[in-house]
């Protein structure tokens, strides 16, 4: 890696301090990753690609650049912070290897100080922590003395995003020119550390065919409970969406009722005015038909005869305006009759009188009014 300095703001550092830059840090390089649950993910290209873009896109967006802590993050919800020594920017993708060449991330990495920058020295391997699902590096591990390997792991079983951590190193002599410390450049403090993580990394390496089988039996029994937890998953959806649908039909159901109630309801309605309109009719015609019988002499109260009448079908009122000439009284000669009904009598069959009692059964009709005051309302 390269080294350069320039002037620029790094959170948490001062607004003197001069920041150390390592240029083309190889990040992590492409091939293939078994979790522990057995699934296999394919690091090509155009994975490299897409996650050096969301980083790019996010310090661009927020100014939010990919802290550089040493060691991984713990799982323990009450562990300490990890410190953070830097800060990693400007992804993009490269090639590394002279005997295999394969594309890698490559990056920018930012120190606050010269002591930071000693810090990282000291810990030359990189361990990544991606977020599958947005693609995103959050953040970078550095490691010293733990064995490289790729490892995908899940912290917790979110259903947003799932955390992978891919651990890299360089080839050793990107180690040489990444400045691996010798021996001398170490104080005794430094020199104890590096060999506790040495001998870590030695002990993980022969107890790793137990891991390896403890991590076979461990994927099986999680992937026979993801399997588990997918059907009861499926079989909550399926009742979800039996539930769903007959809630719809209820809810149609009831749609379908109120409008049938809504037209009955109209309908109702107008055949309550269709029949007060037939009875204006019939009451119109019948009085009209009386008032004439009444001027011919018969005696009767009209406004009863009316009432009985109106109540009657078309062929019982046709017979009952027979027996009324037939069996009815008429007046005896003699008896005062206004000279205005004789007069009405003997003109009854006149163009005149037939004219006058149409116009006054209109007027009833139209107005809402009895025959008599219609004709009254004619005649004045």
């Amino acid at each position: 890696m390269a080294t350069a300095t320039e002037k620029l703001a790094l959170p948490g550092g001062s607004n003197t301090s001069v920041p150390v830059i390592e240029k083309d840090v190889a990040v992590f390089s492409e091939g293939t990753i078994t979790t522990l649950s057995g699934k296999e993910v394919s690091v090509d290209r155009a994975f490299i690609e897409e996650v050096a873009k969301n980083n790019n896109d996010r310090v661009a967006d927020t100014g939010d650049m990919v802290p550089l802590i040493v060691g991984h993050t713990s799982e323990e919800p009450d562990a300490d912070e990890k410190p953070v020594i830097g800060f990693a920017k400007n992804f993009r993708v490269g090639k590394i290897g002279n005997l295999k060449p394969r594309f890698a991330l490559l990056a920018d990495f930012l120190f606050r100080s010269e002591d930071d920058h000693e810090t990282a020295r000291r810990f030359p391997r990189r361990s990544v922590e991606i977020w599958s699902k947005s693609k995103l590096i959050d953040p970078i591990a550095l490691l010293g003395g733990t064995r490289p390997h790729f490892d995908l792991g899940l912290l917790g079983k979110s259903t947003s995003d799932e955390k992978i951590r891919l651990q890299f190193q360089l080839p050793s002599e990107d180690i040489a020119e990444n400045h691996m410390p010798s021996v001398a450049d170490l104080s005794l403090e430094e020199l104890q550390q590096f060999i506790v993580e040495t001998v870590a990394g030695m002990k993980t390496e022969e107890e790793k065919p137990a891991d390896d089988q403890l991590s076979e039996e461990e994927a099986a029994k999680e992937q026979e409970e993801e399997s588990s937890d997918e059907g009861v998953e499926e079989e909550k959806e399926q009742e979800q969406l039996q539930a769903s649908e007959q809630d719809k039909i209820r809810l149609q159901r009831d749609q379908a009722r109120d409008e049938l109630a809504k037209l009955q309801a109209e309908r109702d309605a107008d055949k309550q005015k269709l029949d007060d309109l037939l009875m204006r009719f019939k009451k119109t015609d019948r009085e009209k038909d009386l008032v004439q019988l009444r001027h011919r002499g018969f005696s009767f109260d009209i406004t009863e005869e009316l009432d009985y009448c109106l109540r009657m079908s078309d062929e019982q009122y046709s017979k009952h305006l027979e027996m009324i000439e037939k069996r009815y009284q008429k007046a005896p000669v003699g008896s005062v009759i206004p000279t205005a009904a004789l007069q009405s009598a003997e003109t009854a069959d006149t163009e005149a009188q037939v004219k006058l009692s149409n116009d006054a059964r209109d007027l009833a009709i139209k107005e809402g009014i009895s025959y008599q005051e219609a004709k009254a309302k004619l005649s004045a």
